[in-house]
C-alpha cells in the first residue's frame, strides 16, 4: 500500500507532554478554530490560563492563513502537496507546568476521508494514537449531517448514459456516517486509552438562532442529539470506550454579516465558546477538559 499518511511524530516530544488529536472531514472549521486558538493561547486571560509554550518546527500553515483569518475572511483550501506537513500548536498549563501538543495530522481532512473511502490507514499513524490524551471532533452547525437534501439529485443521477445505474461513491455518504466509522477505526483498531475523552466541536455556532424560524436547539449537546443523531447515539452508546462533552464554537465571533463591527476587536476577544447554556471567550475549555485540568 502506498503510504499517504504522515507519521504522528515529526518532532521530538517530552515524555510528560500530552497530545490531543484533531479529527474532522474537509471544510468543518478545523483551520479557523486552530487560528483562533493560536490567538487565545498567545493572549491568555490570566496567569493560570493555558498559553503558548513555543513554536512548532513548521508554522507555515498558520502563517499562510493568518492574514485572512485576522481580516475575517473565509480560509481557502490549499492544494494538498505530495508530502504534506501536519499542523501543531504547543501550549502549557502554568499552574502545573504540564505541556501539551494540539495535533492535526492533515491540514484539510483528506486523511480521514481516505480512511473512510479506502478502508486502510498507515501503520505509523495507527500506532501513534496510543499516546493521545483525547480528541477534538469537528462538525458544522450550518451543514446537514445527512444527505437527504440530495436525494432528488441522487435519484435523478442514478441512471447514467444508456440506463446504466450510477455507481455509489463512498465519499457521497453522509458526514455523520463517515465520522462514526472514523471514530470506530480510532477506538477499536488502535491502542488509545479507554475511555477516550472526545470533545465535539460544533463550528459556525454563530449561525444557530439567527432568525425566529430557526428551531434548532441553542445548547450544543441538545443540538448534536437532534441534528447529528447517529453520531450522538454512537458516542452515548459506548461509555466504556468514549466519554464526551459538546461545545459550540464561533472562531470569528459572528456570521459574515456581523463581522464589520466585530473586526474592531482583537481576534482573541471576539471568539465565542458555548457549553450548555453558558457562553464565554475561553476557547481553551475543551483542551482543559480533555487534559483533565478543570
Amino acid at each position: 500500500m502506498e503510504t499517504r499518511f504522515l507519521s504522528f511524530w515529526h518532532m521530538t516530544a517530552g515524555e510528560d507532554e500530552k497530545r490531543v488529536l484533531v479529527v474532522g472531514l474537509p471544510e468543518t472549521g478545523k483551520s479557523s478554530f486552530i487560528h483562533a486558538l493560536d490567538e487565545v493561547l498567545r493572549h491568555p486571560a490570566s496567569s493560570s490560563n493555558l498559553r503558548t509554550s513555543g513554536l512548532a518546527h513548521d508554522r507555515s500553515y498558520l502563517q499562510s492563513g493568518k492574514k485572512d483569518f485576522l481580516a475575517g475572511k473565509k480560509l481557502g483550501r490549499n492544494i494538498r502537496p505530495a508530502e504534506d506537513t501536519c499542523v501543531e500548536l504547543w501550549f502549557e498549563h502554568p499552574p502545573t507546568g504540564r505541556r501539551s501538543i494540539l495535533h492535526l495530522p492533515d491540514k484539510k481532512g483528506e486523511i480521514f476521508r481516505d480512511q473512510w473511502t479506502n478502508r486502510q490507514w498507515d501503520k505509523d499513524y495507527r500506532e501513534s494514537l496510543a499516546g493521545i490524551s483525547g480528541a477534538l471532533i469537528f462538525v458544522r452547525a450550518d451543514e446537514k449531517s445527512r444527505n437527504d437534501e440530495r436525494l432528488g439529485v441522487l435519484a435523478s443521477e442514478s441512471q447514467g448514459l444508456g440506463g446504466t445505474p450510477r455507481p455509489f461513491e463512498p465519499k457521497d455518504a453522509s458526514a455523520q456516517v463517515q465520522l462514526v466509522d472514523i471514530l470506530q477505526f480510532i477506538i477499536e483498531r488502535s491502542a488509545v486509552p479507554r475511555p477516550l475523552r472526545v470533545a465535539v466541536i460544533i463550528s459556525a455556532w454563530d449561525t444557530v438562532g439567527q432568525n425566529p424560524g430557526d428551531l434548532r436547539a441553542r445548547e450544543p449537546e441538545k443540538f448534536l442529539e437532534r441534528e447529528w443523531a447517529l453520531l450522538a447515539q454512537y458516542l452515548r452508546a459506548n461509555p466504556h470506550a468514549i466519554t464526551t462533552r459538546v461545545f459550540g464554537v464561533s472562531a470569528y465571533g459572528g456570521t459574515p454579516n456581523e463581522l464589520g463591527e466585530l473586526l474592531e476587536q482583537a481576534p482573541h476577544e471576539r471568539v465565542r465558546l458555548t457549553e450548555g447554556t453558558e457562553t464565554n471567550r475561553d476557547l481553551t475549555r475543551p483542551l482543559c477538559w480533555l487534559l483533565e485540568l478543570d
